[in-house]
Protein backbone atom coordinates (compact mmCIF):
# COMPACT_ATOMS: atom_id res chain seq x y z
CA UNK A 1 0.00 0.00 0.00
CA UNK A 2 2.71 2.50 0.95
CA UNK A 3 4.57 1.83 -2.29
CA UNK A 4 1.67 3.31 -4.28
CA UNK A 5 2.59 6.72 -2.85
CA UNK A 6 6.33 6.31 -3.40
CA UNK A 7 6.49 7.18 -7.11
CA UNK A 8 9.51 9.44 -6.65
CA UNK A 9 11.36 6.79 -4.62
CA UNK A 10 11.69 9.06 -1.57
CA UNK A 11 11.38 6.08 0.77
CA UNK A 12 13.69 3.06 0.59
CA UNK A 13 12.31 -0.47 0.76
CA UNK A 14 13.93 -0.83 4.21
CA UNK A 15 12.04 2.25 5.44
CA UNK A 16 8.78 0.90 4.02
CA UNK A 17 9.46 -2.41 5.76
CA UNK A 18 9.87 -0.49 9.03
CA UNK A 19 6.27 0.78 8.77
CA UNK A 20 5.06 -2.80 8.35
CA UNK A 21 7.24 -3.91 11.28
CA UNK A 22 5.61 -1.25 13.49
CA UNK A 23 2.19 -2.46 12.41
CA UNK A 24 3.04 -6.06 13.22
CA UNK A 25 4.57 -5.07 16.56
CA UNK A 26 1.38 -3.20 17.46
CA UNK A 27 -0.74 -6.24 16.63
CA UNK A 28 1.45 -8.41 18.87
CA UNK A 29 1.74 -5.94 21.77
CA UNK A 30 0.20 -6.78 25.11
CA UNK A 31 0.35 -3.36 26.74
CA UNK A 32 -1.00 0.06 25.89
CA UNK A 33 2.43 1.64 26.50
CA UNK A 34 4.03 -0.58 23.86
CA UNK A 35 1.26 0.19 21.39
CA UNK A 36 1.60 3.93 21.98
CA UNK A 37 5.38 3.69 21.60
CA UNK A 38 5.17 2.00 18.20
CA UNK A 39 2.38 4.33 17.09
CA UNK A 40 4.54 7.32 18.03
CA UNK A 41 7.53 5.99 16.08
CA UNK A 42 5.38 5.29 13.03
CA UNK A 43 3.74 8.74 13.23
CA UNK A 44 7.12 10.48 13.47
CA UNK A 45 8.35 8.66 10.38
CA UNK A 46 5.06 9.26 8.55
CA UNK A 47 5.15 13.02 9.07
CA UNK A 48 8.85 13.16 8.14
CA UNK A 49 8.21 11.49 4.77
CA UNK A 50 5.00 13.44 4.23
CA UNK A 51 7.08 16.61 4.61
CA UNK A 52 9.40 15.43 1.82
CA UNK A 53 6.47 15.19 -0.59
CA UNK A 54 5.01 18.65 0.05
CA UNK A 55 5.42 21.54 -2.40
CA UNK A 56 7.80 24.26 -1.19
CA UNK A 57 5.04 26.55 0.07
CA UNK A 58 3.81 23.78 2.40
CA UNK A 59 7.17 22.36 3.57
CA UNK A 60 7.28 21.48 7.25
CA UNK A 61 9.66 19.71 9.63
CA UNK A 62 7.42 17.20 11.37
CA UNK A 63 4.17 17.53 13.24
CA UNK A 64 3.69 20.48 15.57
CA UNK A 65 0.60 21.48 17.50
CA UNK A 66 -0.57 23.81 20.27
CA UNK A 67 0.21 26.02 18.41
CA UNK A 68 1.00 24.70 14.93
CA UNK A 69 4.29 26.19 13.71
CA UNK A 70 3.56 26.39 9.99
CA UNK A 71 0.68 26.50 7.47
CA UNK A 72 0.69 22.75 6.83
CA UNK A 73 0.44 21.85 10.51
CA UNK A 74 -2.33 24.46 10.84
CA UNK A 75 -4.26 22.66 8.09
CA UNK A 76 -3.73 19.27 9.75
CA UNK A 77 -4.96 20.61 13.10
CA UNK A 78 -7.97 22.24 11.45
CA UNK A 79 -8.82 18.98 9.66
CA UNK A 80 -8.51 17.00 12.89
CA UNK A 81 -10.78 19.53 14.60
CA UNK A 82 -13.44 19.11 11.92
CA UNK A 83 -13.16 15.32 12.11
CA UNK A 84 -13.42 15.41 15.92
CA UNK A 85 -16.56 17.55 15.67
CA UNK A 86 -18.19 15.11 13.26
CA UNK A 87 -17.28 12.10 15.39
CA UNK A 88 -18.56 13.78 18.51
CA UNK A 89 -21.80 14.69 16.74
CA UNK A 90 -22.30 11.12 15.56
Amino acid sequence: MITAYNCEQLISSEEIDQFYNYSEAIENSCSLNNILGYEGKAAKNYFYYLGLMMPLEFKFNGRSKRPPKDPFNSMISFGYDILYGHLRGA
